[in-house]
């Protein structure tokens, strides 16, 4: 077997996992390999002066697949706007007919777990109707491959020390990027002259390449705002356990989502 025949195996087996396993709804993602496409292109867009996206009721994000030159295209168009803009390019996404990308195929196989079991998730949720809020849509999807890679790999103990280890890496940042976003939502509020001494501490912090903006919040703070809150909810259940039921999921999360008006 060659190594891209290992590659395509190793993503469809951590597909039947979670399928089989995991009780994921069947579903065709991760069964065609294209390998013209290396990149899933998304933009994550923001308000100037506030974290929050320019679009009423929408989460900021955009996606084209595989449009490099549109992804382009509406960079500029956002920035013209003098909107805060966070490119990103995706290996996978969490849509049904998602495919093998030529990006997955290079990750790592602690990074290819996380985006099988995490895209698979998402679409559980849209093929079953669960409609959570992204912020906290996101950490249980995080949830389920953390838990879930934990459980694929449980005869190998390396793997388990590195997805750990990446895991509280990830947690780490996460608190960070939590405590980041609340100082300059107040400073937006109350002092803005402090922001930009704020966005520079964060990039410090985090060791980013480039200087953060409103836009990376919009990015990672679907990630990270209800992380924990949602670890806890679940710390207690077996990863399948996640997806069995609608009814479930709304009785563990039911303190988080928003309280309707009377």
């Amino acid at each position: 077997m060659s190594d891209l025949e290992e590659r395509v195996a190793f993503v469809k087996d951590l597909k039947r996992f979670a399928v089989e396993e995991l009780g994921v709804s069947q579903n065709p993602s991760f069964e065609k390999i294209n390998l013209k496409t290396s990149w899933l292109y998304a933009i994550y867009v923001s308000l100037p002066d506030i974290i929050a996206s320019p679009w009423e009721g929408h989460s900021g994000c955009k996606c084209y697949k595989a449009d490099k030159k549109e992804w382009t295209a509406r960079k500029r168009q956002f920035e013209s706007y003098g909107w805060h803009i966070w490119p990103q390019r995706w290996e996978a996404e969490g849509i049904a007919e998602c495919p093998i990308t030529k990006a997955a195929l290079k990750a790592t196989k602690t990074r290819v777990a996380y985006l099988i079991l995490h895209e698979n998730t998402h679409i559980h949720c849209l093929i079953n109707n669960i409609e959570l809020p992204r912020d906290i849509e996101e950490p249980l999807a995080d949830c389920v491959a953390y838990h879930g890679a934990l459980l694929y790999y449980q005869r190998n103990n390396a793997m388990i020390y590195h997805i750990k280890q990446e895991f509280d890496q990830w947690a780490k940042q996460m608190k960070i990027i939590n405590k980041y976003h609340s100082l300059i939502n107040e400073a937006y509020s109350k002092n803005p002259k402090k922001v930009k001494s704020l966005l520079q501490a964060v990039q410090k912090e985090l060791n980013m390449s480039k200087p953060a903006n409103n836009a990376f919040f919009i990015a990672f703070g679907r990630y990270s705002l209800r992380q924990f809150d949602v670890f806890e909810a679940l710390r207690d259940l077996h990863p399948k356990e996640y997806l069995q039921d609608k009814g479930l999921l709304y009785s563990r999360f039911g303190h988080l989502l928003p309280q309707k008006a009377e």
